[in-house]
């Protein structure tokens, strides 16, 4: 049962929405390093594993990752290549190559592509998660982003885009503002005198169904393809984004 929960203050929305987890994005070929997923979880990570090369380099584009490490037996001269697309499309992405082989040749190769860092395994876990730390600091992102996430859906505050499953969606600046709404309130009940106040500027007694109206524009541009459904009406309450289990 979900009640109706007094706004927090705008300052503390801004707070929670900086303290969402970062994203990572681990290339690996053959079974995933179990110890590696369970410090970058230790470190505040979200870890999605990716079995292909073609599909990062397509995915990190987008405001999604803020890591990516290569996982690998060997870091040969096609992880060297899907490297360098990464790097040229983002120069600022943190970087890190976890290898079975640590010849110069392969650690000459992964750090001339782009790579931030090159470690040996095995490796120590209070040295893994130090060098993670460092490789944050250097690129600038030791402080979380301003990109707001909620199940599938990320949001870029400073470039105001949308993703939904690494999927761009075009909304209008109103729409835009509020979805960014729905999302630091997520799993909350909002009445549309709430919405109205916060997205319009208008008062709570202001008469109109502009946000009825804005609210299907989101829907229809959000739920686009196989995508469920996440904002949903509350009878004679208002509005909440919800993602429902299994949708």
């Amino acid at each position: 049962m979900v009640t109706v929960s007094p706004l927090q203050s705008k300052k503390t929305l801004a707070d929670q929405a900086l303290q969402l987890r970062r994203q990572a994005a681990v290339i690996a070929e053959g079974s995933p390093n179990a110890h590696l997923f369970t410090l970058l979880v230790e470190q505040g990570f979200d870890v999605r594993l990716v079995r292909t090369d073609d599909l990062v380099s397509e995915s990190v584009a987008q405001p999604r990752f803020d890591m990516v490490i290569f996982d690998l037996p060997r870091f040969d001269e096609r992880h060297q290549s899907t490297c360098m697309r990464l790097r040229h499309r983002d120069q600022s992405l943190p970087i890190m190559v976890v290898s079975a082989t640590d010849s110069l040749e392969d650690r000459v190769r992964g750090l001339d592509s782009g790579a931030d860092e090159f470690v040996a395994k095995p490796f120590s876990s209070p040295e893994m998660a130090a060098r993670l730390r460092a490789l944050l600091r250097r690129s600038g992102t030791s402080q979380p982003s301003n990109i707001l996430r909620y199940s599938d859906l990320a949001l870029d505050l400073a470039s105001r885009t949308v993703y939904r499953n690494n999927q761009r969606i075009d909304l209008s600046r109103r729409e835009f503002s509020l979805l960014t709404f729905l999302v630091q309130h997520a799993e909350q009940i909002l009445t549309r005198d709430q919405i109205l106040e916060e997205v319009w500027d208008k008062p709570a007694n202001y008469e109109s169904n502009v946000v009825d109206v804005y609210v299907n524009y989101l829907r229809n541009k959000l739920e686009q393809g196989s995508n469920g459904r996440l904002v949903h009406t509350v009878r004679g309450k208002g509005y909440m984004l919800h993602r429902q289990p299994g949708a």
